[in-house]
């Protein structure tokens, strides 16, 4: 995979069994595919990935929780292979109606990824990273800490990778910029503590976004950062 188990420095490296193998198998295979059908979309979940471990290791997470993590944010947004590629690669905002099939795809993740044993809290990663903190999300409009912790970290990562992407409708925002957006969200769409924390990270460690490269042992080696060498977190 893109962001390797091999990559958990000592210290932290847990004892992988047998389903934690599997587990990364059947991701890396879902991602290769992920990879063929929408590029921009797997880059995008390597980043959100690459933020969201980075968060999770700053809140003291423990090994199975980042191997967790690690597995779910690479697939959050992994129903969008049941999204029209008309709809995703849209040169304007969608309307919406167009909105709201988009807004399936955690749901179609959730379904794709049942009864392959990732395990559910894989599976509420997948589910639940467009809920919100104030309870206006989707699917389920869950609202507080009845989002999951490892949910919560995505979705405050997902946003802010995003708003620092480029749309061919709107300006790419600054670091500054989006990270100004992400406090004011603290409260209402994002959980206030995880927000208090993220904006404490060194963003200067970002990935550069023309790396691409597939999913590591099952397919082209990896180019993406070491994730784990973040002494400065």
């Amino acid at each position: 995979m893109i962001v390797p188990p091999g990559d958990i420095p000592r210290g932290i490296r847990c004892t992988r069994n047998e389903r934690a193998l599997q587990a990364d198998l059947i991701a890396g295979h879902l991602l290769a595919m992920l990879a063929r059908v929408h590029p921009e979309t797997f880059r995008h979940s390597q980043r959100v990935a690459y933020l969201s471990l980075r968060l999770s290791l700053s809140i003291g997470s423990s090994a199975q929780e980042l191997e967790t993590l690690r597995i779910g944010a690479q697939l959050h947004d992994l129903g969008k292979l049941g999204i029209p590629l008309r709809l995703l690669e849209k040169a304007g905002p969608l309307n919406g109606t167009e909105f709201e099939i988009v807004k399936e795809h955690p749901v179609l993740g959730a379904q794709f990824l049942e009864g392959l044993g990732l395990g559910p809290e894989i599976l509420s990663i997948v589910m639940h990273h467009h809920e919100r903190w104030d309870g206006l999300g989707y699917p389920n409009e869950l609202a507080g800490n009845e989002i999951p912790i490892m949910a919560r970290i995505v979705a405050l990562a997902d946003v802010f990778d995003a708003l620092t992407s480029h749309r061919s409708y709107r300006n790419t925002l600054s670091v500054d910029d989006a990270l100004q957006v992400i406090v004011e969200g603290a409260g209402n769409q994002f959980d206030p503590c995880l927000v208090r924390d993220f904006i404490r990270l060194d963003f200067s460690q970002m990935p550069n976004r023309s790396v691409s490269g597939a999913v590591g042992r099952h397919g082209k080696a990896s180019r993406w950062p070491r994730l784990f060498q973040l002494a400065a977190v």
